[in-house]
């Protein structure tokens, strides 16, 4: 039979599990998306810059649709 304390700690533990794996799905992402531009062409990486700060230009633009 389990006491309240270690219900308690179980209640506790329990939340902070999830973010951690998100946060390691995350990281690991990240890092196949770095092995990925360290593998590109200068050229193909200036490319892929200029794309993402035109991308970035047009969000900042867009308005939100309601």
């Amino acid at each position: 039979m389990t006491s309240m304390k270690d219900r308690r700690q179980d209640a506790r533990t329990e939340p902070t599990a999830h973010p951690s794996a998100a946060a390691s799905e995350l990281d690991a992402s990240r890092l196949a998306m770095v092995r990925d531009v360290k593998r590109m062409s200068i050229e193909q990486r200036l490319d892929l810059f200029e794309r993402l700060q035109r991308d970035a230009a047009w969000a900042r633009g867009a308005r939100r649709v309601r």
